[in-house]
């Protein structure tokens, strides 16, 4: 996959407070959830762009990561540093880091139990997916389930971007709003 260090605009039209290499519509980095950013083929984009501010214009200290293709949920949360004294905001490789280091994670039991106890045809096909996917691994890469796996083919981390109302519709009821919230935007990896 060839690096490209440039973005289309030099600030994204629909998220202009989000930084450019982090916005599903002027980013041009493809990360492949599968590898941290450091060892993949974006290690010199990661690298460039690792401790700029997510979000330069308006410096965040929480911010939450969602995405209607996976079950779970990642927080970037620096209230605790900012209380001690230390103010650290999310940078683009705390975004990067969140999302690779959650996906490289083993399924448990009972986030298999959701795709193995279900008679629903879209949940069979995935588990047939993942099963597919995990018999294909070396035993050195390890024979088990990754969150990455859920994703399928759809590995490529394409950016951020806001879907109105999908916090409220796929986070837990009562939990406290993050104004941050963001959508993870993931496709097929094309070389």
């Amino acid at each position: 996959m060839d690096i490209l260090l440039t973005v289309r605009h030099p600030v994204s039209i629909s998220y202009p407070m989000l930084h450019p290499v982090l916005a599903v519509d002027t980013t041009r980095v493809r990360l492949d959830v599968r590898v941290h950013p450091h060892r993949g083929s974006e290690r010199v984009a990661a690298s460039r762009f690792w401790n700029e501010r997510a979000m330069p214009a308006r410096p965040t200290i929480h911010m939450r990561l969602i995405s209607p293709d996976i079950p779970w949920t990642f927080e970037l949360d620096y209230r605790s540093l900012l209380a001690q004294g230390t103010a650290h905001y999310v940078t683009c490789g705390d975004v990067w880091s969140a999302i690779t280091t959650g996906l490289s994670a083993p399924l448990s039991d009972s986030e298999w139990n959701l795709l193995v106890c279900s008679r629903r045809t879209d949940k069979m096909k995935r588990r047939r997916m993942i099963e597919a996917i995990v018999a294909q691994r070396t035993e050195a890469e390890g024979k088990y389930a990754r969150r990455a796996d859920w994703l399928g083919r759809n590995i490529v981390f394409r950016g951020l971007e806001r879907i109105h109302g999908l916090p409220q519709e796929i986070l837990l009821p009562g939990r406290d709003p993050c104004p941050e919230t963001w959508v993870m935007r993931f496709s097929e990896l094309r070389l």
